[in-house]
């Protein structure tokens, strides 16, 4: 975090205006990840039925958005569904600071926990979270299927996932965020 403190940070908490920021660095994040990304109308129509209940974290340099996320209360409890940094953003650390911010943010307005979201066991998103001392909790997926069909393998272990997230990711963005909504809402 000390290499972030270096920088000259600017962190802004805001709501629905915030949207375009955190867009900015979200559809590029996912495109690195292989993944398509929702819309920004999504992000716009969630925040607005949350009534309140969503906050939305930027943290740049000058004009610059190097890290953002969305963070939602629900009860005593602020989780962090949507956050993403840019790769510069990375290698000086922001990242630590935007995570930084969204818990003494959770600390300030009450929350006694802090929700840091899925991740895999043994993951480098995992392995994040947890010098933050989080702690892990088991989530139980509940399928319908059709009698002796198998458990979907809908992760990148699976190889067709895996061959189709390398194609993603070479796909210009432009492309892919005008494909990525039509594909995202087809998925499970």
């Amino acid at each position: 975090m000390k290499r972030a403190d270096r920088e000259q940070l600017e962190i802004q908490w805001g709501g629905a205006e915030k949207i375009p920021d955190f867009y900015r660095v979200f559809a590029p994040a996912m495109h690195r990840l292989g993944t398509p990304v929702y819309p920004q109308r999504f992000f716009e129509i969630t925040h607005e039925a949350l009534q309140g209940l969503a906050s939305i974290l930027v943290v740049r340099v000058q004009e610059q958005v190097l890290a953002a996320a969305i963070v939602v209360r629900h009860g005593a409890t602020l989780e962090v569904p949507w956050a993403a940094a840019t790769p510069m953003a990375k290698g000086a650390s922001v990242n630590m600071r935007l995570y930084w911010e969204m818990l003494r943010f959770a600390v300030e307005s009450g929350a006694t926990a802090f929700d840091f979201g899925r991740s895999t066991v043994g993951s480098g998103t995992y392995r994040f979270k947890a010098q933050w001392g989080a702690q892990p909790k088991q989530l139980h997926w509940h399928y319908w299927l059709p009698a002796g069909a198998p458990i979907p393998k809908l992760n990148h272990s699976n190889p067709k996932y895996a061959r189709a997230a390398a194609i993603w990711r070479c796909m210009p963005l432009w492309c892919a965020n005008i494909l990525g909504p039509y594909i995202v809402r087809n998925l499970p």
